[in-house]
């Protein structure tokens, strides 16, 4: 379980610590002058972003597929010759269980108000009793968690919150595509009876 962000590391200096970071790069290097090979790393939560290395007596070919996931980290805090702070590693080891939520930044209020507002307005245009029953169902204490879920790890739904966004955008699209079929049917002979409470109840179940 994480216990400290990168926001606090200042308060940590010098001190060896076990904590969990996302990895979010992690490349072989070399020293200048004299080719010293080390692991250098970005790790990142919810709070920013720090680098590590990990020198040459402690490499281990294995680090390089820890990228894009969640690691636990043992070393030290110390500033850099830039007067930054940053982690001098010893082992790094992957981490099976964790929340997302404490490795990725998210929306802020506003937009997270936003969404959810776009969210019930959606939900709204559900008429059919039986379909906005569901979505109650469905819906309920769910919003919140919408709007702290990323869709992912490593896409562009890397972010808390993008499980929410996702949804108010493919349900968009969906109210779109029925209306635009409504107006501009192949044939007007057709007659084809579009049902769009089915249609924005799958969205908003399945996004």
């Amino acid at each position: 379980m994480k216990k400290i962000y990168i926001s606090h590391l200042s308060e940590h200096l010098a001190e060896e610590l076990e904590e969990e970071f996302y990895l979010k790069e992690i490349a072989l290097s070399y020293t200048e002058g004299n080719g010293i090979p080390y692991l250098f790393l970005k790790l990142q939560d919810k709070t920013g972003v720090i680098y590590g290395r990990i020198w040459e007596n402690n490499i281990d070919e294995r680090y390089l597929h820890f990228k894009g996931k969640v690691i636990k980290i043992w070393g030290e805090v110390l500033k850099n010759y830039k007067n930054q702070l940053e982690f001098t590693i010893q082992k790094i080891s992957p981490v099976t269980e964790y929340s997302l939520s404490s490795f990725i930044d998210g929306l802020n209020e506003l937009e997270k108000e936003h969404y959810l507002n776009l969210l019930d307005k959606q939900s709204s245009l559900v008429t059919h009793a039986p379909f906005r029953e569901l979505l109650n169902l469905v819906l309920k204490g769910q919003k919140n968690r919408l709007a702290e879920t990323p869709a992912g790890l490593t896409c562009s739904g890397a972010y808390n919150g993008a499980l929410l966004v996702q949804t108010v955008s493919v349900t968009s699209i969906a109210i779109q595509i029925i209306r635009s079929q409504k107006m501009y049917a192949y044939h007007p002979d057709l007659k084809i009876p579009y049902q769009e409470d089915l249609l924005i109840t799958g969205s908003l179940k399945i996004s």
